[in-house]
Formats: C-alpha cells, structure tokens, sequence
C-alpha cells in the first residue's frame, strides 16, 4: 500500500509540474499563432511546439522508470489549431507519415479533435501506412461519418487490414455509423 501512495504522489508532483510550467509558454504561443503575418515556417515551430508540449503531458517518471500515459489534448492547444485553420493539415501530416507512434497518436487527435472536414485523406493515408493499430483504430475513430469516402475507407479496412483489431473496430465503426 505505502509503495502505490508514494507512485500516485510523484505522479501528481510530475503531473502539476506540467501543468504549471505551462502557463506562459501557453500565452506566448497564443500570441505567436494568432499573428496573421505568421509565415508557414513560423506555424510548423509553433505546431512543433504543441507537439512537444503534447508528448510531455503524459510522461513521468516513477521510481527512475520513465512512463507514458494517453492524456487528450489540451483544450487550449485544440483552440490554437483550430484558429490557424486548414493551414495546420500538413503540417500534422508530416507527423502522421514520419512520426513515431505517440507523435502519430497526437497528430491523429488534433486533426480530429480540429473538427476540419478536410482530414479524411490525410487520416486515409495513416490508415494505409501506419504500422500501429492503435494509431489506425484512433483514425478511423475520426474520420467524419457524414463523408461518403469514410465508407468506402472503413469497408476496406474492415475486410482487409492486416490486423483483426483494425478490422473489428472499422466493422463496429461501420454499424454506429448506419445506427445513426
């Protein structure tokens, strides 16, 4: 019992050192982003920013033992990308085809997450490239129901994915969608 309290507390001190270190960077990344002159090679910085500050949001270390948990997105970052528009697609693709997994998984939730109808080629082309199935089951999570290539996209997947996860997840994807 006194081992589980000492994890749960260094987890926390991590945790709100995340949190807290955050803030002004957070404000100063705003400020950046919303400049309308921003050039496209300022926008992969700050989108690299966010990226980073991603990935550190789920990572800890416990007893020397470096962790990682799947955290969301923070709200904030979502608005930032949202606020740069469509602009930020490729951007995030360059993650979703030479990212690592983690990298890939966060890509995947900020276009998703976004709200772009403009994501079912990229989320199609992680779909057809990643190695991970939890990266392609993320994907195909995200893929707009009210687009008809997300049909198309998961019957392929659902029959042809190499991975039974894939498969599965596209079939149950495929009976919320016509549920709906």
């Amino acid at each position: 019992m006194k081992k589980v309290f000492v994890i749960a507390t260094q987890s926390l001190i991590v945790a709100l050192f995340i949190v807290v270190g955050s803030d002004a960077s957070d404000m100063r990344l705003e400020a950046q982003i919303s400049d309308p002159k921003a050039t496209q090679l300022e926008l992969e910085k700050q989108i690299d920013l966010l990226m980073e500050k991603a990935k550190k949001r789920g990572e800890g270390t416990i007893n020397g033992i470096k962790v990682y948990t799947s955290t969301p997105p923070d709200p904030k970052d979502i608005e930032i990308i949202q606020n740069i528009g469509v602009k930020v697609i490729p951007i995030l693709e360059k993650y979703l085809k030479e990212g690592t997994t983690r990298e890939q998984m966060i890509a995947v939730e900020f276009l998703g997450r976004a709200g772009f109808k403009e994501i079912v080629d990229p989320l199609d082309k992680v779909l057809r490239s990643s190695a991970s199935s939890t990266v392609k089951i993320m994907a195909l999570r995200f893929l707009p129901p009210e687009d008809d290539r997300t049909r198309i996209i998961l019957a392929r997947l659902s029959e042809n994915d190499p991975d039974e996860r894939v498969r599965g997840a596209a079939r149950d994807r495929i009976v919320g969608i016509r549920g709906k």
